[in-house]
């Protein structure tokens, strides 16, 4: 791709997507994400265990 060609397909998605875009930009994203995933522990893999 070109940069031009990748700036203005990212421009497009980004006004096709107008609902999530205002859900991100509300915090409801990041609530959501918090919600779903701050209590979430990661455990560790061990490698040679896989």
């Amino acid at each position: 791709f070109r940069f031009e060609q990748a700036l203005a397909d990212t421009v497009d998605w980004y006004l096709s997507h107008r609902q999530w875009v205002d859900q991100v930009r509300s915090g409801e994203y990041r609530d959501w994400i918090k919600t779903n995933y701050s209590q979430k522990r990661l455990t560790p893999v061990d490698p040679k265990g896989v």
